[in-house]
Parts: structure tokens; sequence; C-alpha cells
């Protein structure tokens, strides 16, 4: 956040103590079922295109934002930006074809997969999702050094007492 916000009001590196790591995941890069982007190489001959190619994501600063700047710079092609202020709403327009891509969880994306209303062109992990076994990741797609995934960690104020701190680490 510090490096995505000028002006936070908070130090995240100052005014917190971690707790624990909760879990991570990769994201998945998915397009509505009936999009022209079969595969991740028409996706890339689209983003090489004047127009490239636009995509959602829950916001500004989301690992899901992040993933599709990064797949634009490992692509050398254009890719737009579409932020939304939910990953819901993000997720209708890329089915409704309102943007041609999206990464984000499995948990949000399978259902609809399973529905027949998205596809799932990759993995943005160094491994396959556990969840999406049959998605192949991007790096084995031929994507360099794409090993992008999101991560949930428990944080405490900084002024919370050690002992504190410690039961929760235990807990």
């Amino acid at each position: 956040n510090a490096t995505l916000v000028r002006k936070l009001p908070y130090d995240p590196l100052k005014d917190f103590v971690p707790i624990g790591l909760v879990g991570y995941t990769p994201t998945l890069l998915v397009v509505a079922t009936n999009s022209p982007l079969k595969t991740l190489a028409d996706l890339n001959a689209a983003a090489q295109q004047p127009a490239g190619v636009s995509f959602a994501s829950a916001g500004n600063g989301t690992s899901g934002h992040l993933a599709g700047e990064l797949l634009g710079a490992r692509l050398n092609g254009k890719v737009v930006h579409v932020p939304y202020s939910q990953g819901g709403q993000a997720l209708t327009d890329v089915m409704g074809g309102q943007a041609q891509f999206m990464f984000y969880h499995p948990a949000a994306v399978l259902p609809h997969m399973k529905a027949g209303k998205l596809r799932a062109l990759g993995a943005s992990g160094a491994k396959r999702s556990a969840a999406a076994p049959d998605v192949p990741t991007l790096q084995e797609q031929g994507v360099p050094d794409f090993d992008l995934v999101a991560w949930f960690m428990v944080y405490a104020p900084a002024s919370t007492p050690i002992a504190d701190v410690a039961r929760l680490r235990d807990a």
C-alpha cells in the first residue's frame, strides 16, 4: 500500500505487528466462456494490437490489478486496467464482455467456471492451483518470471502487548 497510495493514514511497517500467515493462493486468469480469447496465445495476440485488451480488477492495488499489469509487462503488450470497487461487479462485467479478462481468486471464479460462464486461461502462481489443478500456470505457457499469489495475514496494532501477540500466534 505504501507504494500504491501517496498518503496513507498509517505506516504499514511501523504501525502493525504480524500475528501469522492465514494462507495464500494463486489467482486464475479468466475470460467469458463466449470470449474470442480461447488461449493465452489469443490474449497475447490481442494485447499486441493498438487497442490492446482491457482487464477488470477488484480495485487499484489488489492482487488482480497487479497480476494484470505484470502480464502486460511480461507480454510486452497493451493492457488497460478497469478498476472496480467490488470484485463481484468486475466478474459480472467480464462475463458480460465489458472487460476481456480478470485475475481473481479460485473460490470466486470456480462456481462460474462450473456454470459455464467463465473459462480459465492460466494460473498466476509458480505452481498450479490446488483448487484448479487442470489449469496450467502462465509460466508453463511460456510467460517468464510470473509468480504472483494473493496472501492473507493477520496483524495487530504495534502497541499490542508482546504477550498478547504471542498468545494470538499460538492460537
